[in-house]
């Protein structure tokens, strides 16, 4: 389970938590993914496994200092008996002026890809937008899957894997 936790001290800032449990539903970990300290928000995670360990993606806000949404990736890999966290890493590009919305993840191997969408300067000019994470750092450039600026709603997109394959909905 992943989800967004408002600060205990009535603060601002969410922060993004990762939570294991049995089939019954008793708790077996807790991690803190995004600790939103030095940021408005953490929302919007998603998580996906790559055999055992998590791989998470949020939106949060003013983490650069920009007050843009941006879209970020943290994942976990297999040591020993358990999982070893890399750092969170931002997944959209710096700069993009409009804000990146509702991340969404799936793996293969070790690897994982992230689709988001991308809101250029209305509701009416939208974009979605693909990123592969390889070895837990962005890998490549943003990769634009809709250059249709004509959408009037949200397109929210979705990703699972089939074999090496990413297919994604929207």
């Amino acid at each position: 389970i992943v989800y967004s936790s408002e600060e205990p001290s009535g603060g601002d800032s969410d922060d993004i938590r990762y939570v294991t449990m049995t089939a019954d539903g008793d708790p077996t970990g807790f991690f803190v993914v995004s600790d939103s300290n030095d940021s408005e928000d953490g929302i919007s995670a998603d998580v996906a496994l790559n055999g055992v360990c998590p791989q998470v993606v949020w939106q949060e806000r003013g983490a650069d200092g920009d007050g843009e949404w941006d879209a970020y990736f943290r994942g976990a890999a297999p040591v020993d008996a358990g999982c070893v966290w890399s750092p969170s890493v931002r997944i959209s590009a710096p700069g993009s002026i409009g804000g990146n919305f509702r991340p969404r993840v799936a793996t293969v191997g070790s690897d994982a890809i992230v689709v988001w969408r991308r809101k250029i300067t209305s509701s009416s000019d939208q974009r979605v937008m693909a990123r592969w994470v390889i070895g837990g750092s962005a890998s490549g450039a943003e990769l634009h899957i809709s250059d249709d600026p004509a959408h009037t709603f949200a397109l929210d997109p979705v990703v699972t894997m089939d074999g090496d394959t990413a297919i994604i909905v929207f």
